[in-house]
């Protein structure tokens, strides 16, 4: 997958437009804040969103909204759960370091992790993790797109849910 700060290497429309819209809430802080973020401005993009809270000590990411196209592609609704609950297909752990990353550097992230359903592993859609803080000193949250247009784009991709496992009982 591989995890960049770069926005250059990120082919999504989607993805691109999160940032614009972070960017401009931000201005001269690192992050905006949760209750800086408008849904009504990003109406066409909820489906593909994420909120997640982040937890310090220990280092811990909770998912608080996920978005209806995730939750369909995931085959799963992981709202509530904590990522080190799941093993995506896609990811080997490197989800996990995307967030830790954009956690510790108080930095956008953006990954391109592959799609399940290419046997030859060629295809790929954008992630973009976009810090936000509720105190202006830490990332104590983080708003999440997922980039799916390569993916709907291609019609030699098969296009479905790739499910989930729990890495341990979530009751």
């Amino acid at each position: 997958m591989g995890i960049t700060t770069a926005l250059s290497e990120v082919h999504s429309v989607r993805v691109r437009r999160v940032h614009d819209y972070w960017n401009t809430l931000r201005g001269e802080r690192f992050a905006p804040g949760r209750a800086e973020i408008d849904p009504a401005e990003l109406s066409d993009l909820l489906p593909s969103l994420l909120i997640v809270d982040i937890e310090a000590e220990p280092f811990r990411v909770r998912y608080r909204l996920v978005g209806t196209l995730v939750v369909e592609v995931s085959g799963f609704d992981f709202t509530g759960h904590y990522l080190d609950e799941l093993e995506f297909v896609s990811g080997d752990g490197e989800f996990q370091e995307a967030y830790y990353v954009v956690w510790k550097e108080q930095v956008p992230v953006y990954a391109r992790p592959y799609w399940p359903f290419d046997t030859e592993r060629k295809t790929c859609y954008d992630l973009g993790i976009f810090p936000l803080s509720d105190d202006g000193e830490n990332v104590t949250r983080a708003l999440a797109v997922e980039g799916y247009e390569e993916i709907e784009n291609n019609p030699h991709v098969q296009q479905r849910s790739y499910g989930w496992r729990h890495r341990r009982s979530l009751i």
